[in-house]
């Protein structure tokens, strides 16, 4: 499917009924991709909706904002073994509850917008709760300078939890940030350094679990503590913004009762955050939460970056330990594992005395790309400089596409190349 003028696909799907978006090639739609959802949040019913085994080229192209690759709503919704290369925007959005999101590889996301992440969630909503993120990797997104060049902190993530999130766990996963030249002092048109600022970044969620890992030149987690206030209260209890299906959860019976306090148990919180001594103004302290990062790898930006950053508030339980940051933890390839994109850990790495767990990328991505693992080969004929070997960042420009090297141009470049691209799809 092709050029598509909004989206490719949209599936929505009835009560318990399968629907599969599988084994697709999609190409330079005009907004997002693929669409699933499904299920009912009143009972928690799943949907049965899969995304799997797609190649998503070039989305996004009409639409810039919230348009992504794949987007997942509802609850038990699936989408794993895609790869999603080049848009905009997120190469995958999810909302709702339950979902399974795995085993994806996006590349070249982010190209035009900020305060968003590669797999980032969509409308602040309370049920927007337990959605399973593991084994996806995330490789060289954020890498083009942004259009809007007065932007000065562009905020783009690997994975972006916003405000309304809780008990997501994000595990296995890989993200690789190369690292990007800085503008040149000659440029005479001020641009937003191209790169991600965190590998996993919390803005606000609750119950939030980074573990088993491989980060690559990026700083690591952010977690602040913000998301619930005074104002949050009134909205609470009146159900009004994104608090209106937290409370038809269980048929109305809201979070306290089945199914929703069976499955979704972590909303607990809620409770002690409605009964506390909060004002209806924005200056009551958020309730408690949890953070826990662990058993992870952690290569950060020039060796010398940030791995955590957490609140200041004294009362949100931390746990950071088992990690390994910073230190060499032996590749199977060498020093050469970027250009093999191998992130495979040999038998003598300290690692595994961490408990880490082994992770076969061979099974991710799109399964009909043969034989398992060959998912590399062809980011290296689809984007030319997916990987560039060390200091020949010019030699992997392909001016023929938007796949390109970002290199700071100038306005008039940019725009001709844009024009072109256009015209060559079309």
């Amino acid at each position: 499917m092709q050029s598509a003028g909004v989206r490719a696909v949209d599936a929505h799907s009835p009560l318990n009924a399968n629907v599969s978006v599988s084994f697709n090639f999609i190409a330079h739609t005009g907004d997002d991709s693929v669409w699933i959802e499904g299920g009912d949040i009143s009972t928690l019913t799943l949907s049965n909706v899969v995304a799997r085994h797609n190649l998503i080229l070039n989305f996004g192209r009409l639409s810039f904002a919230f348009n992504p690759g794949i987007g997942v709503d509802g609850v038990g919704s699936v989408a794993e073994n895609n790869l999603i290369i080049g848009g905009p925007a997120c190469g995958l959005m999810f909302g709702g509850a339950l979902q399974q999101i795995s085993k994806n590889i996006i590349v070249d996301s982010l190209r035009q917008t900020f305060d968003m992440g590669v797999i980032c969630t969509g409308p602040r909503d309370w049920t927007q709760a337990a959605v399973n993120l593991s084994y996806n990797a995330l490789i060289r997104n954020g890498y083009t300078p942004l259009l809007a060049n007065h932007v000065s902190d562009p905020l783009r993530n690997g994975f972006y939890l916003d405000y309304g999130n809780f008990g997501h766990t994000i595990f296995g996963n890989i993200v690789w940030q190369p690292e990007h030249p800085s503008t040149p002092a000659t440029s005479t048109v001020p641009r937003s350094l191209p790169t991600l600022s965190f590998a996993a970044y919390n803005h606000g969620g609750r119950n939030f679990i980074v573990n088993n890992s491989i980060l690559v030149d990026i700083d690591g987690v952010e977690s602040n503590g913000g998301g619930l206030e005074g104002g949050d209260k009134a909205q609470l209890q009146n159900g009004s913004h994104y608090y209106l299906s937290l409370l038809q959860c269980g048929g109305g019976a809201g979070w306290r009762n089945p199914p929703c306090s069976t499955l979704l148990p972590g909303l607990q919180f809620l409770d002690d955050f409605v009964s506390s001594d909060c004002a209806s103004t924005p200056s009551c302290a958020p309730a408690p939460f949890n953070i826990s990062v662990t058993q992870n790898i952690a290569l950060t930006r020039n060796l010398n970056g940030t791995f955590f950053e957490g609140p200041s508030e004294q009362q949100i339980p931390v746990n950071v330990a088992f990690n390994l940051v910073d230190v060499d933890p032996h590749f199977a390839a060498g020093s050469s594992f970027r250009d093999e994109m191998n992130f495979s850990l040999s038998p003598d790495s300290p690692a595994w005395a961490l408990g880490f767990q082994n992770l076969n990328t061979d099974e991710w991505g799109p399964q009909w790309i043969h034989p398992p693992g060959t998912w590399r080969q062809l980011l290296r004929a689809l984007v030319p400089w997916a990987v560039c070997p060390t200091g020949s960042e010019t030699g992997c420009l392909d001016s023929n596409n938007l796949f390109f090297n970002a290199s700071f141009w100038s306005a008039a470049d940019w725009m001709k190349l844009i024009q072109d691209d256009a015209r060559n799809q079309d």
